[in-house]
């Protein structure tokens, strides 16, 4: 599984005489730019990135070693049956306390299913009232979305939500259970790797 957090978060669409001429643009002149460009960038840089605010897990512990940065990837590795989905589950209702926006593409679980996890989280208890779960639906407007399918997905559906859920909906994390869902084989390591490299570009534009 995976989780993905947007650079930069849309600011707004361009449109018209603007967007034509962006789309005008070759790659070579888009990316070619003066040094003097980098200044701010690399300010943040050299101060380690300071000034700039990173999520973090819900564990105060963690807080000091582990952050979502802007336009990475994150992999969360393990054995089936290991408890990844369920320590997720938690981490995102974290991100959504800390403004964070989420959309979560669960190939292993029903809406339903996560659901069920997500509020029993969310109450602190295994057993929650009908007030709990209005709370937590209220609460998660805004907040939230869900991409309903269950089993293998085509790649390129799974690029598409991500590029959709970050310019319509301003979602600046998302979460995939489980990328190997994308991936046809799990000894097809090419695979892997290109599947990932190609969500690290996403994430990073």
């Amino acid at each position: 599984m995976g989780t993905l957090r947007a650079l930069h978060p849309p600011t707004g669409m361009m449109i018209g005489n603007e967007f034509a001429e962006f789309l005008r643009e070759s790659e070579p002149e888009a990316k070619v730019l003066p040094a003097a460009a980098f200044r701010e960038q690399y300010r943040l840089y050299r101060r380690g990135g300071r000034g700039r605010r990173c999520a973090t897990m819900p564990w105060a512990k963690t807080h000091a070693d582990v952050e979502f940065r802007p336009g990475e990837v994150s992999v969360w590795a393990g054995t089936n049956g290991s408890g990844k989905s369920m320590v997720l589950s938690h981490v995102v209702l974290g991100l959504m306390m800390q403004g964070e926006r989420c959309v979560t593409l669960s190939f292993e679980m029903t809406p339903m299913r996560q659901f069920d996890r997500f509020i029993r989280q969310f109450a602190g208890c295994k057993e929650f009232s009908e007030k709990a779960e209005d709370q937590f639906f209220d609460w998660g407007l805004g907040k939230l979305w869900i991409y309903d399918q269950q089993g293998s997905v085509d790649q390129r559906k799974v690029f598409a939500v991500c590029k959709y859920a970050s310019a319509r909906l301003g979602v600046t994390n998302v979460v995939i259970d489980s990328l190997m869902k994308a991936v046809k084989g799990d000894d097809d390591y090419n695979g892997q790797k290109n599947f990932v490299d190609a969500l690290t570009t996403i994430a990073r534009d």
